[in-house]
């Protein structure tokens, strides 16, 4: 297993699952199947990629993840994930473009970005936000 898949399913996924997200996998997701679902692999479309996570309450797109191995800086990774935010595809329901809550986490740190705020920057939290708190 790869350092970064690593990161995801042993540290990631188990924070997620904490903070109340249900893990679905890009293939067989359901966004609307619970009130917080996290689609793994999600893809963006060509030109954009395949974002790590893509977070949705109530079926509707929120934010996005970007998971990195442990030990790697996730300082200045906010203009990659930001990229997922805004190409995130016009077919699925999104509560705005970009999706304005953005994350970057190695399971064992973690950043938040909220680009709703007048002055958006990232900051170091501790635990991923509930669905409901969102």
């Amino acid at each position: 297993m790869k350092p970064e898949q690593r990161a995801r399913h042993e540290l990631i996924n188990p924070a997620l699952e904490k903070a109340g997200w249900k893990i679905q996998h890009y293939t067989n997701a359901n966004p609307a199947g619970s009130k917080g679902v996290a689609v793994e692999y999600f893809q963006m479309g060509k030109e954009v990629g395949e974002a790590d996570y893509v977070l949705f309450i109530n079926g509707i797109a929120v934010g996005v993840i970007e998971a990195k191995k442990v030990g790697q800086s996730l300082t200045g990774k906010e203009t990659q994930t930001k990229g997922y935010a805004v190409g995130f595809p016009k077919e699925f329901k999104s509560v705005s473009l970009p999706l304005p809550f953005i994350y970057e986490s190695s399971g064992v740190e973690t950043r938040f970005t909220n680009l709703w705020d007048p002055k958006p920057r990232s900051r170091e939290i501790f635990s991923f936000h509930k669905p409901e708190t969102l």
